[in-house]
């Protein structure tokens, strides 16, 4: 995992002391992994190995990462269900890269705009009843 996990530890702590709006700070990191997961995808099309490999390296790491800062417990069960997304996630990421399968990528990334849009809507509703 190449992502600085001393710095998710800060990352954790300014997300979870932080306004409402710091929620966006996960929707960017999962825009930020579905760029980079378009990446693999064109990349093994093209047949680039190399470019492949970069770009599902940044997305594990990237992927790690938004795993690490994301709580988790008996007390906080959204979080726990989106570790478990992340799990099945980083599995999928994997069996692409092994397959060598564009179509795949493209899966996890559609997966993670389903979750974003999901997450948005719930976000904005929560921000109407207070």
């Amino acid at each position: 995992m190449g992502a600085d996990m001393h710095g998710a530890g800060h990352y954790k702590q300014a997300i979870m002391f932080s306004e409402p709006p710091g929620a966006m700070w996960i929707v960017r990191g999962w825009r930020g992994l579905r760029t980079y997961l378009l990446r693999a995808a064109q990349a093994a099309e093209r047949g680039d190995v190399a470019g492949k490999v970069a770009a599902v390296k940044k997305s594990s790491d990237l992927l790690a990462f938004l795993y690490k800062i994301t709580p988790a417990g008996r007390n906080a069960r959204l979080g726990t269900a989106i570790a478990r997304v992340y799990e099945r996630l980083h599995c999928l990421l994997a069996l692409g890269n092994v397959k060598n399968d564009p179509a795949s990528f493209r899966d996890v990334s559609n997966a993670l705009a389903h979750l974003e849009a999901v997450f948005l809507k719930a976000h904005e509703i929560s921000r109407t009843l207070r």
